[in-house]
């Protein structure tokens, strides 16, 4: 308990609000999720060498491979992970995606696709059998899909806007709506980032929780899921 208190409370604030609405099936799962996926922004974003953080990325990589049990003991993220994923693979697109933002700049359309992709590949391994729609059988994925590549090309954006080939973005960005579809309530955490993002890009704002407005936005969209 006290370790998953240490990790909510290095997660930046917008992550923080996302994860109270996880299901309590997924809420582990999540924590470990976006806690991964804060430490790896922090890796590239303070990238003063891109080597250095090439080899934190591949320690990365090289761990989520190895079983659980063969893995060093000691990080409480890598020790949650080992528990609430069975396969830690799953997570190896999230690192490639991260590791192709090292650089000094993004003028490449397909990175910012490659990073959607890791994202959205870690959602799909958390929900599991939740991928599809109990309600009618259809199948949920495409619209997890957009939300997170709504919620990672704006966030993108916002955090790198000075390294972002403005052109290259808006090539990607037109591809998907302006704001994310609805998404059930195994999905809420996704609905908040998703769209916290999404309504700080159009406000030209630098933050997802920047404003009373944006507690309140983010408040509707873990309760109504837009």
């Amino acid at each position: 308990m006290g370790m998953s208190a240490n990790l909510i409370s290095e997660l930046p604030l917008h992550s923080r609000l996302a994860l109270t609405y996880a299901p309590a099936a997924v809420r582990s799962s999540t924590l470990g999720f976006l806690a991964l996926d804060d430490r790896l922004s922090q890796v590239v974003s303070k990238a003063n060498e891109p080597l250095l953080a090439q080899m934190r990325l591949a320690w990365w990589r090289d761990n989520l491979r190895l079983e659980p049990s063969r893995r060093p003991v000691g990080d409480p993220l890598l020790d949650l992970i080992g528990r609430e994923f069975t396969e830690g693979s799953c997570l190896i697109p999230l690192v490639d995606g991260w590791e192709g933002l090292l650089g000094e700049s993004l003028a490449d359309a397909p990175v910012f696709a490659e990073l959607a992709r890791g994202r959205a590949a870690a959602w799909q391994a958390m929900a599991g059998d939740g991928m599809a729609d109990a309600a009618n059988g259809s199948a949920v994925a495409p619209s997890v899909d957009t939300a997170v590549a709504i919620w990672t090309l704006d966030e993108l954006f916002l955090r790198h806007h000075d390294r972002i080939d403005a052109d290259s973005w808006l090539q990607v960005r037109a591809l998907h709506p302006d704001r994310p579809p609805h998404l059930s309530r195994r999905f809420r955490p996704l609905a908040v980032l998703s769209g916290l993002a999404a309504r700080a890009q159009r406000r030209g704002e630098h933050h997802l929780i920047g404003s009373r407005g944006s507690v309140l936005a983010a408040l509707r969209l873990g309760f109504f899921g837009r």
